[in-house]
């Protein structure tokens, strides 16, 4: 399976299982490590950091409900 696409379905799985730490950072917490080390979790370290941290800022920027 292609990097970013595991990190991406980690992303998404990651949002979905912990919507607290999505209603946090979209308020202005810091919940945004937290969630790149739940992705990393995920996908026992096989993720790429600074790709995580930046598909889960554009997925947080989506005001819409998380999948």
């Amino acid at each position: 399976m292609c990097e970013h696409t595991e990190a991406d379905i980690a992303c998404d799985l990651v949002l979905q299982e912990f919507p607290e730490q999505v209603a946090v950072y979209r308020n202005g917490g810091t919940a945004l490590g937290f969630l790149i080390g739940q992705v990393m979790k995920k996908t026992q370290g096989r993720a790429n950091p600074p790709y995580t941290e930046r598909r889960l800022k554009e997925l947080l920027a989506d005001s819409s409900p998380v999948r």
